[in-house]
């Protein structure tokens, strides 16, 4: 193997993928990767080991699967939910944080600078829950599509809102809110109306229980990471959500890559991270 150039790769090892994140020396993302967990081997790494780096930092439940070395480089392991902390604050700069990791399901993590990252719980509802419903509603198991599919959609005509049960204001609640999801039968409802509505109630739950997490916790900010939360749709839907709750959601650049970037830097100094 070559001469050691510094860097460092962060890889998740995930249920549904395999995220990989090269960092620069000052610990700045240079390359990103994909990869279905299904297909996934070790020697995937090999284009992201020439030249070189200094280590190989992994998480995620299939970190044991890169064993305590690949092709000459150390393998670190790294616990998860410090992956998680370490990474949405450093993509944020934020110096504490609830974090929302949207997986397969969504595991909810307190992250705070300085201090051991503390994980509070979880959902079953997550990006697993995009691909079921995805099947049901268009016979397409596929996340990005629905995600695309809910874009064009009218969430009017598949849930069943304020203003549908009531003529009257209600302070604090907007007519557009939810009051059961996928509620609204309408006949007219597409298959864009149908993955909005199940787009949102993906949303709605993640966000609400983050929301209620950091308030118990005492704090405003919930940074959001995982593949299904960088497409645009779900950063809109998130929004309505932040209307009715005091809380700010991050959305941060390489969101999906979060857990591999925070393995990485917390694997280089876990002692200032």
């Amino acid at each position: 193997m070559a001469d050691r150039c510094g860097c460092a790769l962060g890889v998740d090892v995930g249920v549904s993928a395999a995220k990989l994140a090269l960092l620069a020396p000052d610990g700045s993302p240079l390359r990103t990767l994909r990869i279905d967990a299904h297909r996934f081997e070790p020697d995937d790494l090999l284009p992201l080991l020439s030249p070189a780096p200094a280590y190989i930092a992994a998480t995620g439940m299939g970190a044991e699967r890169l064993g305590c070395a690949l092709h000459g480089v150390p393998v670190r392991p790294v616990d998860e939910f410090t992956a998680i902390a370490v990474g949405a604050l450093r993509l944020t700069g934020l110096p504490r944080a609830l974090v929302a990791s949207v997986g397969t399901g969504t595991a909810f993590v307190m992250a705070e600078s300085g201090a051991a990252a503390r994980h509070l719980g979880g959902s079953g509802v997550g990006g697993g829950t995009l691909l079921g419903l995805a099947d049901l509603i268009d016979g397409v198991a596929d996340a990005p599509h629905i995600l695309d599919l809910a874009a064009r959609g009218e969430l009017r005509r598949v849930d069943l809102c304020i203003g549908d049960v009531t003529g009257r204001d209600i302070p604090g609640l907007p007519p557009c809110t939810t009051v059961a999801n996928l509620a609204r039968r309408q006949a007219e409802a597409s298959a864009a109306d149908r993955a909005r509505g199940a787009v949102n109630l993906v949303c709605q739950t993640v966000g609400v229980l983050a929301a209620f997490a950091a308030r118990a916790e005492g704090v405003g900010d919930v940074v959001l990471v995982g593949t299904p939360v960088a497409h645009p749709v779900f950063s809109e839907l998130i929004r309505m959500v932040e209307l009715l709750h005091p809380v700010r959601f991050h959305v941060p650049p390489h969101a999906p890559f979060a857990a591999a970037i925070g393995a990485a830097r917390a694997a280089l100094s876990p002692a200032n991270e």
